[in-house]
């Protein structure tokens, strides 16, 4: 069923912008498997390239992917959703790691797109999307342009590390969110709780010690999901990731 909504969602969005995608599950053939939000979840933009096996365009652009997926993995990830232009099968294991190996591709997460989930109207084609609301800000064969977008979303929005929070953890703790670190949260530090779409959850401006170190008590019950916390203190800022199951 995710497949054939994001099947309609990516004809429907053919030529649009803004429009959120729904989630879908992919997995290489290491079997390693992704999901479209678990990668906008880690703060980073999603940027997802339709290549057809058998398309000279998209073949004179894969080194060129990979190099700027590489350059800049630290807040973009890269995924390579394998076709072919001119016939209708699927491109098989063999095929995509020959692909993966004469363009060098090892930061790219490359899939067979079985289901042409990513194919409109031929390949090249290009998506872009924002990990603070998981829209799609891109969406076209332009190579160039598919970059810059990347880039400009990257700088704007991408979760800051900050050394100062090397080694703060964020997780559930019963009914509240325990913070783990080795350094102190100054009295006027300011936490914000986003859901994957970029809407704000919750905000606290006040700490409770714990055993862990500090506290986030919820006035509300949240869903099972991927969260955002932004953290802000000292000057510094950090963004962590928090999975709430319930």
């Amino acid at each position: 069923m995710k497949k054939i909504l994001l099947s309609i969602f990516i004809t429907f969005v053919f030529g649009l912008s803004a429009q959120k995608i729904p989630n879908a599950s992919y997995t290489d053939c290491n079997g390693n498997t992704q999901d479209i939000y678990s990668v906008l979840a880690s703060g980073k933009v999603l940027m997802i390239a339709s290549k057809g096996l058998d398309c000279s365009i998209c073949m004179s652009h894969a080194s060129g992917f990979e190099s700027f997926i590489d350059q800049n993995k630290a807040t973009i990830a890269g995924w390579g959703a394998m076709v072919f232009n001119y016939k209708t099968d699927v491109p098989t294991c063999s095929e995509i790691t020959s692909w993966n190996t004469t363009y060098g591709w090892n930061q790219i997460f490359s899939f067979a797109d079985s289901n042409k989930d990513f194919l409109v109207s031929g390949t090249p084609r290009y998506y872009v999307v924002n990990p603070a609301d998981s829209t799609v800000v891109y969406n076209g064969g332009n190579f160039n342009t598919a970059q810059q977008t990347a880039l400009q979303y990257a700088s704007s929005i991408s979760i800051k590390e900050e050394s100062y929070f090397e080694d703060l953890k964020v997780f559930r703790q019963n009914e509240a969110i325990a913070l783990k670190t080795s350094v102190s949260i100054a009295n006027n530090s300011l936490a914000i709780l986003y859901n994957i779409t970029g809407q704000k959850e919750q905000v606290w401006s006040e700490f409770e010690a714990s055993s862990s170190g500090y506290k986030l008590s919820l006035n509300k019950n949240l869903n099972s999901g991927v969260y955002l916390l932004r953290l802000t203190s000292n000057g510094k800022e950090v963004t962590k990731k928090l999975v709430w199951a319930n």
